[in-house]
């Protein structure tokens, strides 16, 4: 688990997480998508679009469990459709 706490930034009541934390969000999202496909890391290309993956409903739910994990806080599983490709879900999940 990350410690994210000690390099948020603070502005107007929004938290927004360094791009060190986005890099880890985007890391923690490929390493979770490659375990449910079964595939290298290296393989994931964070400006892919997340429909090329063709995640189930099941592996989507999946993914928002670890993300919820890995960032203490709940994720809704439909975030995996209303994003284009990992690195827009990362910004979006760095600023809430």
């Amino acid at each position: 688990m990350v410690e994210i706490k000690a390099s948020q930034v603070v502005r107007a009541d929004k938290v927004y997480l360094t791009s060190q934390e986005v890099g880890l969000i985007e890391i923690k999202v490929i390493e979770v998508i490659a375990e449910l496909l079964d595939i290298e890391t290296h393989q994931i290309d964070i400006y892919v679009p997340l429909s090329s993956f063709r995640l189930d409903f099941i592996e989507v739910v999946i993914l928002a469990s670890e993300l919820s994990k890995f960032l203490e806080r709940n994720i809704s599983p439909t975030l995996a459709y209303d994003y284009p490709n990992i690195a827009a879900l990362a910004q979006y999940l760095s600023q809430e």
